[in-house]
């Protein structure tokens, strides 16, 4: 939030908001995935999979910064394979907004967990490469669904 002659500030993101949110997240990410399991090729698979090389030693090291890139990167690039830039539009700012609750949320995970959430990335990927549109879907909300879980799961103590 800016302030004028007060100043920056990082303003607050409230349930309701975070809710909504995630809500349209669900919409956009489950319709581009309809829209790609009738027209994804085995190339653009690929290229999204080859994002994926080098998380096993970013886990291992606990590199959130470019975990996090790596799961932006696959998320803005199922939307771009659509080629629409009001999508491309609409996902940058929901991205730009559940960016700081990417970041709690992947920071309070231990290797595993990190790991089985980087990992839905590449099962919605094999469900569009084998075809399964509907398992792709479903994998997708799942997946925003484990998110939102797991940014307001209580800490280890």
């Amino acid at each position: 939030s800016i302030l004028p002659r007060k100043g920056t500030f990082v303003s607050n993101v409230s349930f309701w908001d975070f809710e909504k949110l995630l809500e349209t997240r669900i919409m956009l990410e489950t319709h581009v995935v309809r829209q790609l399991g009738v027209s994804i090729t085995p190339e653009q698979i690929a290229n999204l999979k080859s994002l994926f090389t080098d998380v096993p030693k970013l886990i291992k090291h606990r590199n959130l910064d470019e975990l996090l890139k790596i799961d932006r990167k696959f998320h803005q690039g199922l939307v771009a394979l659509l080629d629409n830039p009001y999508l491309d539009s609409i996902a940058e700012h929901i991205y730009d907004l559940v960016t700081r609750t990417w970041y709690l949320s992947f920071r309070k995970r231990s290797q595993d967990d990190l790991a089985l959430t980087l990992q839905d990335h590449l099962d919605i990927l094999d469900n569009l490469a084998q075809g399964k549109t509907d398992e792709a879907v479903k994998a997708v909300r799942e997946h925003v669904l484990n998110f939102k879980n797991k940014v307001f799961q209580q800490p280890a103590l």
